[in-house]
């Protein structure tokens, strides 16, 4: 994932990791019980798991607010371009009627 920067305190027997997704802190804690002993290395992998799927759910929910958010923007692009065919297609239809009746014109004269 990313940079990771480890906290240690055997005291309360706990590791903290913190790293960063989208200029956010985010952060995964592992914390020995006290029937277990202390692993220092452990508690790092446990820590930096937690802290990746953190990562890992907060970048999966902007990629869905993405998605949504293209869906949107195409939707908006197909209306447009419905619309803009309906006024091509009018507009030729005006030029061809208007050549016609100018071509009607002129042969009478």
């Amino acid at each position: 994932m990313g940079r990771y920067k480890y906290f240690t305190d055997e005291k309360s027997r706990r590791v903290i990791v913190v790293s960063t997704y989208a200029g956010k802190t985010v952060r995964g804690v592992a914390k020995a019980d006290p029937r277990d002993d202390f692993d220092i290395d452990r508690g790092k992998n446990l820590a930096k798991a937690r802290c990746d799927m953190k990562v890992a759910e907060k970048r999966a929910k902007r990629a869905q607010s993405k998605v949504v958010e293209a869906q949107r923007i195409l939707d908006e692009a197909r209306d447009y371009y419905v619309r803009m065919s309906d006024y091509y297609n009018d507009a030729i239809s005006a030029q061809t009627m208007a050549k016609s009746n100018l071509e009607a014109l002129t042969e009478s004269m």
